[in-house]
């Protein structure tokens, strides 16, 4: 599974916290907010896959 990854932040308990775009919940547990005006960016301009970027 390949989720696009908006922002991760550290929280207590070492808990990680997950901001991702997709249709669908993707992951157990995920809840649905609002999009921002960089949710709409990131979903109309994806970043290239890094790992193409390499070779």
């Amino acid at each position: 599974m390949r989720l696009r990854i908006i922002n991760q932040r550290g929280e207590d308990h070492n808990q990680v916290s997950i901001r991702y775009l997709s249709e669908h919940l993707e992951i157990d547990e995920s809840v649905t907010t609002e999009p921002r005006l960089e949710d709409l960016y990131l979903w109309l301009f994806p970043q290239t896959d890094l790992e193409k970027e390499d070779r």
